[in-house]
């Protein structure tokens, strides 16, 4: 099926504006995220790609905004506050799952209370 003729010139429109925002805002997005990241440009860069992809899915339904590069540097910005917020929950946790004791042992599995639940859901 192909796409209506409107949907192709909205297309179109929010490609020309990515593309024009990539020209002219790429490195000020990276600059912003690298800032945001403590200076890490591998994060920053992954922040920045993050940013223009989800200019191509969210300007073709909500249209291109006033202003693309703060939209790209916000975006850009809360793409690496979100990646340091998932570390930093890994770093609590990975003791946790990395201990042996956190998963029950076969003999301490209660099979009446798994059997009992079976029957239950059966119903």
């Amino acid at each position: 099926m192909t796409p209506a003729p409107a949907e192709d010139g909205r297309a179109a429109q929010v490609d020309a504006a990515v593309s024009a925002a990539h020209a002219d805002s790429w490195a000020r997005v990276v600059a912003a995220a690298a800032r945001a990241s403590g200076g890490n440009l591998t994060q920053a860069e992954d922040a920045a790609s993050e940013a223009f992809l989800q200019a191509l899915q969210t300007w073709g339904s909500r249209g291109v905004p006033r202003d693309p590069a703060a939209w790209l540097i916000r975006t850009a910005h809360r793409k690496v506050v979100d990646q340091q917020r998932r570390e930093a929950t890994l770093r609590r946790k990975l003791p946790v799952l990395a201990t042996t004791d956190a998963a029950p042992r076969e003999d301490e599995v209660d099979i009446d209370a798994l059997t009992a639940l079976d029957d239950r859901l059966r119903l």
